[in-house]
């Protein structure tokens, strides 16, 4: 893994904001440590330290999610190791957690968050921008199918946010689909023309990839 040009990110993916800490106000941190590799993807990871498991899982599960221009050695690409360490806060950097998003998580703690129902709306919802899942690199090995369900808030703009893992088959699962929904984009909700917010859950399938040799971030 030793390179003479370091990998440089061209997609990256914000961490989602664990549910229930976003909902408390809590704060955290999490460093991982990852493999990119020769094409660019990131093949493996490995959480080295977190302030609670979850803020862990959620970077790792967004870093897979990031591609970025290989590492290079005598002019040739290479898979490389390198790290990330985020805190996870409000008004972050990356954070998922921006004002708007912080006002819904007081106001669900609160109990004054008071979202329209899906059938009160003028048009259905319809995503206009949404990705898939990345299957979690430390599942790769069993090759297995999963599956998760997600929960979250369709805000005025039409951004999925605070996403919530209601199920999933394999917590690693959960993390990921909970990364790609938070990603997903929709045409602003209303009622009577006016924006409202609304709570929606999306079930996520997961096939196994074919069984490799995934590289570990030691």
């Amino acid at each position: 893994v030793r390179f003479d040009k370091a990998p440089k990110p061209k997609k990256t993916v914000r961490p989602v904001f664990p549910y229930e800490d976003a909902i408390k106000s809590e704060t955290g941190f999490a460093e991982v440590k990852f493999v990119v590799g020769a094409d660019g993807s990131v093949v493996g990871s490995r959480v080295v330290e977190a302030s609670k498991p979850e803020f862990g899982m959620a970077l790792a599960a967004a870093m897979e999610a990031w591609t970025f221009e290989p590492a290079t050695r005598e002019g040739k690409r290479v898979m490389a190791l390198i790290g990330r360490k985020q805190s996870f806060k409000t008004g972050g950097r990356d954070s998922a957690m921006d004002r708007d998003v912080a006002r819904i998580a007081t106001q669900i703690r609160d109990g004054k968050f008071l979202p329209a129902k899906v059938s009160e709306l003028d048009m259905p919802l319809k995503p206009r921008f949404r990705v898939a899942p990345v299957y979690p690199s430390a599942l790769e090995r069993q090759a297995e199918d999963g599956d998760a369900v997600i929960e979250f808030i369709v805000d005025k703009n039409g951004r999925a946010v605070l996403p919530k893992i209601v199920r999933a088959s394999a917590p690693e699962f959960g993390w990921a689909a909970a990364t790609a929904a938070q990603r997903w984009i929709f045409n602003p909700p209303t009622v009577k023309g006016k924006p409202v917010e609304v709570v929606v859950a999306i079930p996520f399938k997961f096939t196994g990839p074919p069984t490799a040799d995934a590289p570990v971030a030691n």
